[in-house]
């Protein structure tokens, strides 16, 4: 695994890919948020109004997820296909909701209120 961490293409990709979720996660996940009179608020108007702290780990939860599915991407790669089992299905899921922006909605699923 050591090998992934150099500068590679998965590496590579990880580092974009993350950046991407990481700065784009208010744009890309984010029903329209409904202000008290019902109105649909925009992105810009309800981040103003969350604390930093949140918006930070917003960023850092979703550039975080995505970087998670390309170790797992890699650790695919890396791994014998005759012998595909648990480890590696168990690695496909993490890694397709990793670098498809979903990992971080998948590990808070059922925890969420509304």
């Amino acid at each position: 695994m050591g090998g992934f961490f150099s500068c590679n293409p998965f590496f590579i990709l990880a580092l974009a890919w993350a950046g991407l979720y990481g700065i784009g996660c208010f744009t890309i996940f984010i029903w329209p948020n409904k202000a008290e009179g019902g109105q649909e608020v925009k992105t810009s108007e309800m981040l103003k109004r969350k604390k930093l702290i949140w918006v930070i780990h917003q960023i850092w939860f979703n550039a975080l997820g995505a970087f998670i599915g390309w170790i797992a991407i890699y650790y695919l790669f890396q791994s014998d296909v005759a012998h595909f089992g648990a480890a590696q299905f168990i690695a496909l899921i993490i890694g397709f909701l990793g670098i498809t922006g979903n990992l971080p909605f998948a590990a808070l699923m059922g925890k969420i209120k509304s």
